[in-house]
């Protein structure tokens, strides 16, 4: 398992999940700032592609132990762009009549999301361990 592969402590791994989560909170800032600069959707664009170049190192480290500690941390900045941005083009798309609904449905849809995520990650993990679910 992850645990066993990367050799850090449930107290480490607490503090991996930790550093994201802080890094995902200050990006909230950071990628709002990006947005009115270089525009939502160049800003969310680089987001993504950060995230995913973070995830597939990280799935194909041969030692993932540093790796999963930095990159971990990174791609909790680059997942903080998909929230400012898609608030900001959903706000630009959509006339104030129908902006209401069109945030809910976002936010539904995306809560969605996590729990599709988790459970796919889940089974993907069954099929191809914790790497499987980083490099999918």
């Amino acid at each position: 398992g992850l645990k066993s592969d990367v050799g850090l402590t449930l107290g480490e791994l607490g503090s991996v999940d930790t550093s994201f989560l802080t890094m995902y909170a200050m990006g909230q800032f950071i990628s709002g700032a990006m947005a009115d600069t270089w525009g939502p959707r160049a800003t969310m664009m680089t987001g993504m592609i950060g995230s995913a170049a973070c995830n597939l190192i990280i799935g194909l480290a041969d030692n993932p132990s540093l790796e999963l500690k930095v990159l971990w941390a990174l791609n909790g900045i680059f997942q903080a762009t998909g929230w400012a941005c898609s608030l900001k083009v959903l706000s630009n798309w959509f006339p104030e009549s129908e902006r209401a609904f069109a945030v809910g449905a976002w936010c539904t849809n995306s809560s969605v999301g996590s729990i599709a995520t988790a459970f796919l990650a889940g089974t993907i993990m069954s099929f191809f361990a914790w790497r499987g679910a980083f490099i999918i």
